[in-house]
């Protein structure tokens, strides 16, 4: 497969041999696309979830996650008062929990912090009811969805990130976020889009 200096397209992610349903019944399914920084410098233009797109990014650059996913680590947002701050799920709308099968919250976290280390405008549209699965890893899923008529485009992944982080500070056993807990739900956001964590098969 060969990239360019600039912008490469991945084709091993634009057919990858499953056909995926919808979160709700009736929604439509968009196939997330990433603008996503490889190398300092470097960008390449890929579909499909944060776990494949870092497969990909891994073989170009096996130094990627050492770059772009650790100085997330270590900067880890946990707390509810800190996200809040950012994208706000709490006073700007509302959550909804056990609606879906569980996966497990070290699971979900893990897809959160892949979502915190990507930069770029992730678009969704145009909607109503349109829904992409942006992380799966371990049958861990989180979907963003876009229930408005037009295209929706948020400041980062990182806002879908909060949205997944509210329905673990939510969802979880007592509120706490133990490594054995499970969790399943659903953040809206007052603008008209939301976020599904939910056990998946991946």
């Amino acid at each position: 497969m060969k990239f360019s200096s600039a912008l490469a397209v991945m084709p091993a992610l634009l057919s990858l041999g499953y056909t995926l349903e919808a979160p709700i019944p009736g929604y439509g399914i968009w196939e997330p696309e990433w603008s996503i920084e490889a190398h300092p410098g470097r960008t390449i233009q890929a579909r499909g979830t944060i776990q494949e797109v870092r497969d990909e990014l891994l073989r170009i650059n096996p130094d990627w996650d050492e770059h772009y996913i650790k100085p997330v680590l270590e900067r880890s947002v946990e707390s509810t008062s800190e996200f809040s701050k950012r994208t706000d799920f709490f006073n700007d709308g509302w959550l909804k929990c056990g609606v879906w099968p569980s996966a497990d919250v070290a699971d979900v976290k893990s897809g959160i912090q892949y979502l915190r280390g990507v930069s770029g405008n992730p678009q969704n549209g145009p909607g109503p009811g349109n829904c992409g699965r942006v992380s799966c890893g371990y049958n861990a899923a989180i979907w963003w969805c876009n229930d408005t008529d037009d295209t929706k485009t948020l400041e980062s992944f990182g806002s879908v990130a909060d949205g997944a982080q509210a329905v673990l500070e939510s969802c979880s056993k007592d509120g706490e976020l133990h490594w054995n807990n499970k969790v399943s739900g659903q953040a809206f956001h007052d603008t008209k889009w939301n976020v599904i964590v939910r056990g998946e098969s991946c």
